[in-house]
């Protein structure tokens, strides 16, 4: 949650964006509308490892 709020602030400060001033100022409200979308293999050991194995 803490990443996200800093993504979207760093985003208005460059952009001024009006949309994301919105969800800073609802942050609460809004919140549930992202997802997190993660790799099947969440762990970097485990995704360098299944790289190496789809490149051999």
């Amino acid at each position: 949650r803490n990443h996200l709020r800093e993504v979207i602030e760093d985003f208005v400060k460059e952009t001024g964006s009006e949309r994301g001033q919105f969800i800073l100022d609802n942050f609460s409200d809004c919140i549930g509308k992202f997802w997190l979308v993660k790799p099947k293999a969440s762990e970097l050991e485990s995704l360098m490892d299944d790289l190496q194995r789809r490149a051999a």
